[in-house]
């Protein structure tokens, strides 16, 4: 009984630092975060699919929305911006969105170490997301949850990180 205190006791002690990292930013910019739950990021699309094209339509084709990091190539263990792009699906941009910003490492089951989120609407439907930081290779999502003219969609896409 007295071993198992010896290692449990400094494993949960390890990992209380770890926990601020897995509460959602509830600080807003000019382009405020929707609020969003956990289960509401898994039923994006649980798949590990092979898409890793960075222009898509959102999940129910209400934006069509694309993505290029600012850094080439994508660095690991670096915080970096990425730029977004966003219009309706005739192409016209969107300038008014509310845009949460969340990563996931499917195959490990867990998120990014930062809270990356729009910081500036860059006009002409860009904004910019800074604070991404992916920490080791493998496959990770970038999960966007948007809000614009009355209408909410997400949208994933696959970084893969050799």
């Amino acid at each position: 009984m007295h071993l198992k205190r010896l290692f449990v006791i400094p494993l949960i002690m390890m990992m209380l630092p770890c926990a601020s990292v897995f509460a959602e930013d509830t600080s807003l910019t000019t382009t405020e975060t929707p609020a969003v739950t956990t289960g509401e990021l898994h039923r994006v699309d649980d798949s590990i699919d092979s898409d890793r094209t960075m222009i898509r339509m959102s999940g129910s084709d209400r934006f069509r929305v694309s993505m290029r990091s600012n850094v080439d190539p994508v660095p690991l263990s670096q915080i970096h911006s990425w730029t977004l792009h966003l219009e309706t699906p005739e192409g016209v941009a969107i300038d008014n969105a509310q845009i949460g910003v969340y990563g996931d490492m499917p195959a490990h089951r867990h998120g990014l170490p930062t809270k990356p989120k729009v910081t500036e609407n860059l006009g002409g439907g860009d904004y910019l997301i800074e604070g991404v930081k992916f920490t080791m290779p493998g496959r990770w999502q970038l999960i966007l949850i948007i809000t614009a003219d009355g209408k909410r969609d997400k949208a994933k896409f696959n970084v893969d990180l050799p």
